[in-house]
């Protein structure tokens, strides 16, 4: 099930209760902006070896009905802290949502895959990229897989995933 689009994906820590889940739900939820930083740099910590092979961050893009709900997209926040730590470059328009999605949150595993295939598409030229996608959670990683056939399509060489935790798959 794991396409070949997505070449590899790297969480920094699993997502349980306690400081992971608190910085998530603080970033995402609250749009405390802040919480962001010590996210990136714990990233950088754990990957900062990948991070040196990409020529780019791209962060998973929200939908617009969600975007404006939050006041921010988490993703994109979170992409540029980390740009910041890395030196890497940020790409935040590079990937667009086509339509709006269910919240993957009451979805099991294969309900996720089909709530976003093809939800996203490519807005830039990345040929011959080494692109690194952003977000905050991989659950069942069908998010980043979409967002991975995108990129691919709009010509980069290779797409990974780099988030800040790793949640359990929900049955």
């Amino acid at each position: 099930m794991w396409p070949a689009e997505l070449r590899w994906a790297v969480s920094a820590v699993w997502m349980e209760d306690g400081p992971a889940r608190e910085l998530v739900h603080a970033l995402k939820y609250s749009a405390w902006r802040i919480a962001a930083v010590p996210m990136a740099e714990t990233i950088s910590r754990a990957h900062g070896g990948r991070l040196s092979q990409v020529d780019c961050l791209v962060p998973v893009p929200l939908g617009r009905s969600r975007q404006r709900r939050r006041g921010h997209n988490q993703a994109a926040t979170l992409a540029g802290a980390l740009g910041s730590v890395s030196g890497a470059r940020v790409l935040v328009d590079a990937l667009r949502r086509t339509r709006e999605t269910r919240s993957q949150t009451t979805l099991g595993p294969s309900g996720r895959w089909a709530n976003v295939a093809g939800a996203f598409a490519g807005a830039a030229d990345l040929s011959g990229a080494r692109v690194a996608l952003v977000d905050d959670v991989l659950t069942t990683g069908a998010t980043l897989a979409a967002c991975a056939a995108a990129l691919s399509a709009s010509g980069a060489e290779e797409v990974g995933a780099i988030t800040f935790a790793r949640a359990s798959v929900p049955s």
